[in-house]
């Protein structure tokens, strides 16, 4: 059984925490649930981000990704092209991180990525 059908209310939680913080659009596939929403970074470049839930949730957190620009390249990203945003992905966060989290994490990423691009520094913690 998928976590949101096993724990509905965690589900409901994830969604208020959302639409309070974000302005994301909840999707499905199959029966994977994932957000995609398009913010647009202080230096004024479009993205479009995508936070999936693993099967686990909330043992393991949302992977966040980017659908566009082309990020390819970039530093601290996984080899599949999510974003690296915890010490330690698999234990770091706990079962009380949410998708809102990761969203907010990702929006540090991008000011990081795009002062890398810029400089050739990466500006934020070393993962």
């Amino acid at each position: 059984m998928t976590w949101y059908r096993s724990d509905p209310r965690r589900l409901r939680e994830e969604e208020q925490c959302m639409r309070h913080g974000a302005q994301a659009r909840l999707l499905r596939d199959g029966d994977r649930l994932f957000w995609i929403e398009q913010i647009v970074s202080t230096f004024g470049q479009p993205y479009v981000l995508r936070i999936d839930y693993p099967d686990r949730f909330p043992w393991e957190p949302p992977q966040a990704s980017i659908l566009s620009p082309d990020v390819s390249g970039a530093p601290h990203r996984f080899t599949n092209g999510t974003l690296c945003l915890f010490n330690n992905p698999s234990v770091g966060c706990g079962p009380q991180t949410t998708a809102l989290l990761v969203r907010n994490r990702a929006i540090a990423w991008f000011l990081a990525y795009e002062v890398w691009r810029r400089t050739g520094q990466w500006a934020a913690p070393q993962h």
